[in-house]
């Protein structure tokens, strides 16, 4: 049986230990000073430590130890798999990702068995930004365990000895804040979190997996860009496969309606390759100028992007 003193020193050891403090997504329970986010209170969602004072020892000692990730998820069903849904989230982000190189905040859209990424923040610099990014999701993109979900992540990872505030301007004490998170299909706000009390938050943290070394050498991906993009006439579509296998190349309008088949091919080699878009249709019609998307599928793998025609 613990005696009175030991159960005394047990909690000053939590207490003043940052590596034992909540480092984890949660909704702030105080004012987000450097996020003008929309709300009486303003609290955000947070990534970070709540029970540490901001800029005060042990401040500068950060939060957690090793490699680190650190996930929150939104999910959200689809009314017809069947049918293609343009995805697009807005929201604020504050962060300060102590850094460059090893800490990292990813924004990604799962597409199938593929998390397809949006943007990463890294290291090294801090900020308040304006997030705003798009893609569409098309019939077999989606997941879940009915294949009918579309689900978005935000993955805070780094693999050094600890993050916090570096420089103790913003966020208070973690990576980051988000705030005034807002979800469209199809051009329909389907939820907005501006995590004030009383506000609806469909965002759920998934995961703090210790343990991660993100210095280990990045397993080959499937990838993809086109340059030029914005373009006219045409463009070229440079893409990497890690192994060989089928692959399919196609080009889609903002309906979702395959407009041109570029590559349709079985057993192509791995490595580098390339195909150019003249910007014609399969009947070899001249298209209208606007927003394309593109689509890479290998095997599993999935990979698209936009494509803008201007003439």
């Amino acid at each position: 049986m613990k005696t009175p003193a030991l159960l005394a020193l047990a909690f000053l050891v939590f207490a003043t230990h940052p590596a034992l403090a909540v480092n984890h997504w949660h909704v702030s329970t105080y004012w987000a000073e450097y996020v003008p986010g929309h709300g009486q209170d303003n609290h955000a969602l947070y990534c970070g430590d709540e029970t540490i004072p901001a800029c005060e020892y042990p401040d500068t000692l950060g939060g957690v130890s090793g490699g680190w990730i650190d996930e929150v998820e939104w999910r959200h069903t689809v009314d017809d798999p069947s049918l293609s849904t343009a995805v697009r989230i807005t929201g604020l982000l504050n962060y300060d990702l102590p850094d460059e190189g090893w800490d990292f905040l990813d924004l990604y859209i799962q597409r199938g068995a593929v998390e397809e990424l949006f943007e990463t923040w890294t290291g090294g610099d801090y900020g308040t930004v304006y997030v705003d990014f798009g893609a569409v999701l098309y019939p077999g993109d989606y997941t879940g365990p009915y294949n009918d979900e579309v689900r978005l992540v935000w993955r805070v990872r780094t693999s050094t000895d600890g993050w916090d505030d570096e420089d103790c301007l913003n966020p208070s004490h973690g990576a980051c804040q988000l705030d005034d998170l807002a979800v469209a299909f199809d051009g329909a706000q389907i939820t907005f979190d501006d995590f004030e009390p009383g506000s609806p938050v469909h965002w759920t943290p998934v995961s703090d997996l210790t343990g991660v070394d993100d210095s280990a050498p990045a397993t080959a991906q499937l990838a993809i860009a086109a340059h030029p993009n914005p373009f006219n006439p045409k463009t070229t579509l440079a893409f990497t496969l890690p192994t060989a296998g089928d692959v399919t190349l196609a080009v889609y309008d903002l309906q979702g309606q395959r407009v041109r088949t570029l590559l349709d091919r079985v057993a192509t080699t791995a490595g580098h390759h390339e195909q150019i878009w003249d910007g014609r249709d399969d009947s070899g019609r001249a298209v209208t100028s606007g927003i394309y998307f593109y689509r890479l599928s290998a095997g599993e793998a999935r990979r698209a992007g936009k494509l803008t025609l201007v003439k």
